[in-house]
């Protein structure tokens, strides 16, 4: 390659990073939009079920919000790494709780994909979530343990309390929840599937385990 070819195409790249970077610093602007009139709408909202709705939304609005933060600080654009995502998603829900939630993250340094990216930190967000509202009394100390790791072609998401565990009769694949069906969603476009277990079966306290699995695709070969 001869060197105005070299410059050409330095240029080139040079415009397609500035556009990558323009279009995400936008779509996060808009988020944080979003996210503003949802928090202003909950105000008004009458209902306990309709305030909590409003702010399931808003946690998973901000879980993009944070990819795309995330994405404006790599290398190119289009990748980020699980391990800082999980983090950047559990501290924000651990300071909304001002010192009564502890979410501990144990993560594997991971690269995924922005299609990866987006459903992956989603479902982590409902997963920790469903954690808060529902593993512990008001009285406990919530406490959550969040783990990632990446084996040979497999993605392995496990979110797990020391709760009440699931209800007695419990069917997940019957529930009504509309997190958990967003979730299940999710896991699906990603072709993984999502699981709940008790995580200590027969204790007082069994807790509950959701594990998210997923392969890695096989990478295109070059043209």
């Amino acid at each position: 390659m001869d060197k105005g070819n070299e410059e050409l195409l330095r240029s080139l790249l040079a415009e397609r990073e500035e556009l990558l970077r323009e279009v995400q610093h936008r779509v996060k602007n808009n988020l944080q939009i979003i996210l503003s009139i949802v928090s202003l709408q909950e105000s008004s909202f009458g209902s306990e079920a309709d305030k909590e709705l409003g702010r399931d939304t808003q946690a998973r609005i901000r879980s993009m919000a944070y990819l795309y933060d995330l994405l404006s600080g790599s290398r190119n654009f289009l990748s980020i790494d699980s391990g800082e995502y999980l983090q950047a998603i559990a501290g924000s829900l651990s300071a909304s709780y001002r010192g009564a939630l502890s979410i501990r993250v144990d993560a594997q340094s991971d690269i995924l994909s922005v299609d990866e990216a987006m459903p992956f930190g989603i479902i982590a967000t409902e997963l920790l979530t469903n954690a808060v509202k529902h593993a512990y009394s008001a009285e406990r100390r919530r406490e959550i343990y969040v783990r990632y790791r990446r084996t040979g072609g497999e993605r392995r998401l496990e979110v797990r309390d020391e709760g009440i565990g699931l209800p007695s009769g419990f069917d997940p694949a019957k529930s009504d929840s509309l997190g958990l069906a967003l979730a299940r969603s999710l896991a699906q476009q990603i072709g993984g599937r999502l699981s709940l277990a008790a995580a200590e079966p027969e204790t007082p306290f069994p807790g509950l385990r959701a594990v998210l699995t997923f392969t890695i695709p096989p990478q295109k070969s070059p043209n």
